[in-house]
């Protein structure tokens, strides 16, 4: 009678002696313990994991479960069990670290190697680390022949790694030869069969669209649909991290193309730095693609992050780019820091030796600062010529065109004036949220409807401006003081002159009645206010229906 052992150590295969028939199964695991040195914890189990009692007659183990047997460590059984609670329990790294310590007491040859590799990389999977998922998967499908779970993972891992063709290698092997394919009608069965189908699709489109904007972008120069198509694959939820870094590279390098260097910028997360796209021999990087990205970083001011990236990376023309970073990060610290001690001369002399949008915009600041607005203004056009979204640089020129517009002549501001107007609209479509900016904006098409004949009597000079503009302020301030005094005279009654009596026009023109609380009175005052207010009445008498309740709460308040 012969009789298979197998474990953590080599197999070890016997001709059982006749007087062994009748010895109980702990003999059989004796005879490995002192082969291998085995643990005391040793038992025997089945090849379908069924643990085998010690006492039993070792003729009755072969009779019932073959002649194949597995010596196992209950130590390592027990390794693994936690590792299973954990993984249940969604401590997915605490998981990955438990199978990790028992596939290692295991060794290669222990029975549950195959499960514990599947649970490690489903448990990978879960925490994005998609490469040693693919790892453990693909070593984990020859140990489990019928199970279909070690090949959907490893699809699934190919997938979010943006290696297409081998996802659908790995999905249509397991449409092909898995367990629905043997005949198996299970419910996991068809639930992998058609989770295969789908990845497989999924896998052939998303190849597909990648070849397709590779053809759009360098053989038909058609950059903006091949930003449309990478970015469409780039979006799928399946794909993890690195596989959007292989869609990433054609979207930057399209957006690059087009100018559109913020939404490329965008796309540059630590991910894509730290591990670039590849070239197509061994070691190299996708030149065109860094190079966009680089350029991308250096175009809207993250020079630090792109001097990063160039370090990082290896191959010699990287070392060229950072040198030159460098050199462009230490001409912006002299800049800057002339213009953080105020001397705007320094600062625009420096500004104006690199031609760099950002450059061009800080120098359109020290200008701005210095009065010299044609001159910052035509900064700014270096800057969005170079840089066409730069949402600062055309703030700046709308600010500095309508500044230019109080010194310029007649016929010249106007048009200066329509130019800041675009310019505003512009900023305002593409950042909603800039009060400041809105305001700047109706001030500015409340002076262009004047038209050019009003315009032509603006002061010609800043100072000149601000001076009037306070002498027209404290003028209005006067006259609506005495507009005031002059309506709460005309709504007392002649009976209701005592201390503490109210007009009753007075309520009605807060819509409340006459016992109303002083917080009453404050928040009907506050919504009608925001109701009436000149900026969104569009009444002909805004102005009076605004004056009116304001003078009201006026008068009521305590």
């Amino acid at each position: 009678m012969e009789v298979v052992l197998k474990g953590a150590c080599p197999s070890l295969k016997m001709t059982l002696p006749a007087r062994w028939v009748e010895a109980p199964c702990s003999k059989l695991v004796e005879t490995w313990r002192k082969k291998y040195g085995a643990s005391s914890d040793a038992v025997l189990q089945s090849s379908e994991g069924t643990r085998i009692p010690m006492e039993w007659p070792i003729e009755a183990a072969l009779t019932l479960y073959g002649s194949t047997l597995w010596v196992v460590s209950l130590e390592v059984e027990e390794m693994a069990s936690r590792a299973e609670a954990l993984y249940e329990a969604g401590d997915y790294g605490g998981a990955i670290a438990a199978y990790a310590r028992a596939l290692e007491a295991g060794g290669r040859s222990w029975r549950g190697r195959g499960r514990a590799l599947s649970n490690r990389g489903a448990a990978a999977l879960m925490v994005g680390d998609f490469a040693r998922a693919r790892i453990d998967c693909e070593a984990a499908v020859p140990l489990l022949p019928e199970s279909d779970r070690p090949g959907i993972l490893a699809g699934r891992a190919c997938l979010r790694l943006g290696e297409f063709e081998a996802a659908r290698e790995v999905f249509s092997r397991v449409l092909e030869k898995g367990e629905a394919a043997r005949g198996e009608m299970g419910e996991e069965a068809q639930r992998f069969a058609l989770e295969a189908a789908r990845g497989a699709e999924e896998a052939a489109a998303c190849r597909a669209e990648l070849a397709k904007a590779e053809r759009e972008l360098w053989a038909k120069n058609n950059p903006s649909t091949a930003a449309k198509l990478a970015a469409r694959v780039r979006c799928r939820a399946c794909l993890g991290a690195p596989g959007r870094v292989v869609a990433a590279r054609l979207e930057v390098a399209a957006l690059a193309r087009l100018g559109r260097w913020e939404t490329a910028a965008d796309l540059l997360d630590a991910e894509f730095l730290e591990r670039p796209p590849k070239g197509a021999l061994e070691g190299t990087l996708d030149r065109d693609a860094c190079r966009a990205a680089l350029r991308a970083l250096s175009m809207v001011g993250r020079l630090e992050d792109a001097r990063a990236a160039c370090e990082r990376w290896t191959p010699a023309w990287c070392r060229e780019e950072a040198a030159s970073l460098a050199a462009l990060l230490a001409a912006k610290a002299v800049a800057d820091g002339a213009f953080k001690r105020n001397d705007f001369a320094a600062a625009a002399a420096a500004y104006a030796r690199r031609d760099h949008p950002v450059f061009h915009c800080n120098r359109a600041a020290a200008l701005q600062a210095l009065g010299r607005f044609d001159e910052a203004a035509r900064a700014c056009d270096q800057a969005l010529a170079a840089r066409p979204y730069y949402l600062r640089a055309r703030l700046r020129r709308a600010r500095c065109l309508s500044k230019a517009a109080d010194d310029g002549p007649p016929d010249e501001s106007f048009d200066l004036l329509e130019r800041a107007a675009a310019d505003y609209r512009v900023y305002s479509r593409a950042v909603p949220e800039d009060q400041a900016a809105h305001q700047e904006a109706r001030r500015l098409a409340d002076r262009i409807a004047r038209g050019p004949e009003r315009t032509r009597r603006a002061p010609r000079c800043a100072a000149a401006a601000a001076e009037d503009d306070k002498k027209t302020d404290a003028a209005e301030y006067a006259e609506y003081e005495a507009y005031v005094r002059r309506f709460q005279q005309r709504q007392r009654s002649p009976g209701n002159d005592g201390p503490g009596k109210k007009a009753p026009r007075l309520y009605a023109l807060l819509g409340l009645a006459r016992d109303a609380t002083p917080k009453d009175i404050k928040r009907s005052y506050r919504a009608l206010a925001l109701k009436l207010h000149p900026d969104r009445n569009p009444s002909d008498d805004a102005d009076d229906q605004f004056r009116q309740i304001h003078a009201a709460y006026e008068g009521l308040r305590p």
